[in-house]
């Protein structure tokens, strides 16, 4: 766990798997041994990484005999605008979960908010844009960046207009990494296998309505709405 850049003390972490030893080549192995009348045994230790002597005093290496050993890494960064402090420890992750609190998306752009205004909010708060996390990510060769911890303002429903943001999103994030980029939602299992290789499950679509186009309004743009609702509430009334 390492200190990352918040308004408030939070950590990042690095998830990192004990050393799996690689795959063993016994096809090429087993014969020398039998050869030589050596024990089978002895494979248990030897791809714990202890050499083989032969009865001539030759040293079999398992290096010479095994794939290199894996381990898969994770690092885990939330709640940071600065996560410097992280790079030496998460170079080359296999996964890279980065927070991306706040995004300069169509609906800011309609407002006049370009990408250094949400930048800069997005940083007083102690928070990270997508393009902040993905050039963290190519910055340290990660492999796969998951993006995550959104603003409650962009949707996890899983309705087509919720998908859509996180797909402006994902873009932002892909202008600055070349890697895969996946914005994360609720229920969504990320599995590495010990290949290296990744797969995502994603939770089935819920029958969400789609979201009314008024949950974005500003205090002030709310207040005139329900002064407006409150007057036609009162007309109604007197009509009664």
């Amino acid at each position: 766990a390492g200190e990352m850049d918040h308004t408030v003390p939070t950590v990042g972490w690095l998830l990192e798997e004990y050393p799996r030893p690689g795959s063993l080549h016994a096809d090429r192995l087993l014969p020398l041994l039998e050869a030589h009348g050596v024990e089978k045994r002895l494979l248990g230790q030897f791809k714990l990484g202890t050499p083989i002597e032969l009865p001539t005093g030759e040293l079999l290496q398992p290096s010479d005999f095994m794939d290199p050993p894996t381990s898969r890494r994770i690092g885990l960064l939330s709640d940071t605008r600065d996560c410097s402090r992280a790079a030496a420890h998460c170079e080359g992750v296999d996964v890279l979960v980065h927070e991306c609190t706040n995004a300069c998306t169509n609906f800011d752009r309609q407002r006049g908010r370009g990408p250094d205004t949400i930048r800069r909010l997005a940083v007083e708060h102690g928070h990270s844009t997508p393009q902040m996390a993905a050039q963290f990510a190519s910055e340290i060769g990660a492999k796969r960046l998951v993006l995550t911890h959104f603003s409650s303002r962009y949707l996890g429903s899983g309705s087509a207009y919720a998908d859509g943001v996180m797909n402006e999103i994902r873009n932002l994030a892909k202008q600055h990494y070349g890697g895969p980029v996946t914005c994360a939602r609720d229920f969504l299992r990320v599995e590495m296998q010990v290949n290296g290789e990744v797969h995502e499950h994603h939770p089935p679509r819920q029958p969400y309505e789609e979201w009314p186009g008024n949950i974005f309004k500003t205090a002030s743009e709310a207040e005139g709405g329900e002064a407006v609702e409150a007057a036609a509430a009162g007309e109604a009334a007197r009509g009664q």
